[in-house]
């Protein structure tokens, strides 16, 4: 599927225009421009294709901006309730992430949709009109998805599915990228510790929004995760001396590498001879480097007969979807918790801006609320991240929309720059959040143009978002850098107990489920703690020796990974993991004891490396 076609984006697109136009044409421009934003807070609380349930989160959502706004006309002419209240509700509804991803989602939709009505409120419009056009444009939503999921079913997973194999594609290509390019050991691992993380993202995205449980479906979901993780074992040795003593077999296998990633990816391709390439007289290479470079071709077989396969249900069990619930998980009201610290911040943030605004006697000023609400992240790294990407994609919105007006002022540009921001906004808002801020911009700035605003609502725009950027700032610079240090150090912990867990399974009979079970959990957690490093390579102030201790440790681990993954794809064909390798590594860890290591440093390393030779003396 070609990556323009973005099933979600396209509807999306489609039910604003045909729900906010007609106002438009009505000389009613403002109802439009409202139930096209309304659309965004929507769109933000809706996390699933299941029917059912993407009805009933709008449905929450919906009550949720109802009954906050109502709070909210009734305190108006009380500033000091009016602001509390405005605190009170967003504390609370950012709260919502601690129940779960789709309750986070129902949250943070609802408080956009709030800002919204404020926006709303600033017009005169009462406030039983402005939640009646709100939860309009939210009931345009629904029914174009509701039709869409009914006409054309499964297509936004397909869409993920297919990212995540050409992601699988690009890191098998990675591995074989190295065997004639100069690049080192830990810049492939960052790579392709990349695209393993982008392969878990799209696989979750799979498992908690899919609405089909069909046979073929769940195979080629299943299928990828199994060449996902075979993939892992994917390694060679110095490529240098083998670029000298054996050039044509390793172009062979670099061509083999590219005709397998092409397979993966449904392209035309050479199918690779795997057999000459395993049976092959190879001279004047050491005989360890030639069983790793067997190994990895068999590896690559593998892959290339696992994709080949079409059906194959005999080894997979319980894998279709279970329904999905809006289950909650147990609330963590401690300020030690992420959320109740981003709660805080994003309800201080939000009174602050209300009342600068109000100080300043800013027009619009609801849009700084908006922007504080989108920008600030419990992650310091991704709120800096958003902090520039919004800053220079409102600054190019507003450029494209000037040089447009400086050109031409028919409608009918405009009303066609209003379409491509709205589906440009869709589109890139999961992906690359800067062309979602043009695009939103110039749907902005559009729709207001043809509500018959003078150019000065451009200035409004800038000077409220650039008040919230400011905030955003200053919530950023009362961030500590030591809580994504603290989460590694936790997280490395449970890896290292979940790896010592594993060893024991392995010195036992039948234990493929148990092993199955924790290794996922391992993987997640190995990509979790990946990803710690790069958030914490973000971060404006992090400390670059740290980073490469932190850097270290993930390399260090993935190869305990890599171990474990080999016990368990040759656990029935190989001999089982030592007593002797268990005690070794049992007596390792409990130097860890002994460490007050508070956060990734030399010793940390040096005791990860100890363990790692216990079980991988080389």
């Amino acid at each position: 599927m070609p990556y323009f076609l973005n099933q979600k984006a396209w509807i999306t697109t489609f039910s604003c225009m045909l729900s906010s136009c007609p106002f438009f044409f009505l000389h009613q421009p403002l109802l439009g421009l409202t139930i096209n934003i309304a659309h965004v807070g929507f769109w933000i609380a809706d996390t699933t294709t299941y029917p059912k349930l993407r009805c009933l989160q709008g449905l929450i959502t919906s009550l949720c901006l109802a009954g906050i706004a109502w709070g909210l006309s009734m305190t108006t002419n009380h500033p000091w309730a009016f602001t509390a209240l405005l605190m009170i509700s967003s504390c609370a509804l950012t709260l919502f992430s601690l129940l779960g991803r789709h309750w986070g989602a129902i949250g943070y939709g609802s408080l956009f949709l709030c800002a919204c009505y404020l926006l709303l409120q600033e017009s005169a419009m009462v406030w039983q009109d402005a939640v009646f056009y709100l939860i309009f444009g939210g009931l345009a939503y629904q029914i174009s998805h509701l039709i869409a999921a009914y006409c054309l079913p499964n297509m936004g997973e397909a869409q993920h599915l297919r990212q995540a194999e050409k992601t699988l594609a690009r890191k098998i290509r990675l591995h074989g990228h190295i065997l004639n390019n100069n690049i080192s050991l830990q810049a492939l691992f960052i790579q392709t510790a990349t695209c393993r993380s982008h392969i878990i993202l799209a696989l979750n995205q799979i498992n908690q929004t899919a609405a089909t449980s069909s046979r073929a479906w769940c195979y080629r979901v299943q299928r990828l995760k199994l060449m996902t993780r075979r993939s892992r074992l994917l390694q060679i040795p110095n490529p240098a001396s083998l670029k000298i003593k054996e050039p044509a077999w390793l172009k062979e296998i670099i061509n083999a590498c590219e005709a397998v990633a092409a397979h993966i990816e449904h392209k035309p391709h050479k199918k690779p001879n795997f057999s000459r390439l395993l049976n092959r007289n190879i001279k004047d290479v050491k005989p360890h480097d030639q069983k790793i470079m067997k190994n990895f071709i068999k590896d690559l077989e593998w892959i290339y007969q696992k994709q080949t396969e079409t059906d194959d249900l005999v080894d997979i069990k319980n894998q279709h979807p279970a329904a999905e619930t809006l289950t909650t998980n147990f609330i963590r009201l401690s300020w030690a918790a992420p959320e109740v610290q981003h709660a805080v911040r994003m309800s201080g943030g939000i009174g602050v801006s209300w009342w600068l605004t109000q100080w300043f006697a800013l027009s619009c000023s609801a849009w700084t609320l908006m922007t504080l609400i989108l920008v600030l992240k419990p992650e310091i790294s991704l709120t800096w991240l958003r902090l520039q990407q919004r800053l220079l994609g409102t600054l190019a919105g507003a450029a494209i929309f000037t040089v447009c007006l400086w050109f031409t002022s028919e409608p009918a540009c405009f009303y066609l720059l209003f379409a491509l921001g709205t589906w440009g906004f869709y589109h890139w808002a999961l992906t690359a959040y800067g062309y979602a801020v043009c695009c939103i911009s110039l749907l902005i700035f559009s729709g207001y143009w043809l509500a018959g605003a003078d150019t000065l609502f451009m200035m409004f725009r800038l000077e409220n978002t650039l008040l919230g950027l400011s905030i955003a700032l200053l919530c950023l610079l009362l961030g500590n850098s030591a809580r994504t240090q603290a989460k590694f150090m936790i997280l490395f912990d449970e890896l290292i107990a979940d790896y010592h867990a594993l060893l024991h399974l392995y010195t036992q009979p039948a234990t493929t489920h148990s092993s199955c079970s924790i290794l996922y959990k391992v993987v997640a957690k190995e990509t979790a703690l990946f990803n710690l490093w790069q958030n914490y390579m973000l971060e404006p102030n992090h400390d670059p020796c740290t980073a490469q201790v932190m850097l270290e440790i993930t390399t260090n681990t993935n190869e305990l990974l890599k171990f474990f993954t080999h016990h368990q794809q040759l656990h029935a064909s190989e001999p089982k993991i030592s007593l002797l390798q268990v005690k070794a590594f049992t007596t390792a860890m409990q130097e860890r004891d002994n460490l007050t290591v508070v956060k990734p440093s030399d010793a940390l390393l040096n005791y990860l490396v100890k363990l790692r030779r216990t079980l991988l003396p080389n």
